[in-house]
């Protein structure tokens, strides 16, 4: 499953996930883990387990080879990355309650686009829609 799907802010800030979306991520109905990261280009990342597990390993790579004395840049992104993440809870309903520091870095006021990808959910404010203004000039640059 791939593609776009929209979802709403409620009072409590929590948003709830597309069934379409819990089903492709194979979530329970019942409360389940998940993370929230900030993620590249002003959206948060909705990961499962399973992605964050990925995350973590592609991480780990950068902080094994320091152990926190590696470059001034690793540590400042590895501490931003890692200050910036939430772990979550899948309630009941489906709904998952956004921290509103990420809410503000992500500027989320009301609605939000989630964007399925082959390894991470995107999660956007409706109002600062990705869409790629020159898709077919970054298409031919890309590939020929």
């Amino acid at each position: 499953m791939l593609g776009e799907y929209t979802g709403s802010i409620d009072e409590k800030r929590r948003i709830s996930l597309p069934s379409k979306l819990r089903t492709h991520l194979k979530l329970a109905k019942k409360s389940q883990e998940m993370h929230l990261a900030r993620g590249l280009d002003g959206c948060l990342w909705l990961l499962t387990p399973e992605q964050w597990q990925e995350v973590e390993t592609s991480l780990g790579q950068l902080s094994k080879e320091s152990f926190g004395f590696g470059s001034r840049k690793s540590r400042a992104f590895l501490r931003e990355f890692y200050r910036r993440t939430a772990s979550c809870q899948l309630d009941s309903q489906g709904r998952v309650m956004l921290p509103e520091a990420l809410m503000k870095l992500a500027e989320i006021q009301k609605e939000v686009i989630f964007i399925v990808l082959p390894d991470r959910t995107e999660v956007w404010a409706a109002e600062n829609d990705p869409a790629c203004d020159d898709y077919e000039d970054t298409a031919e640059k890309l590939f020929g």
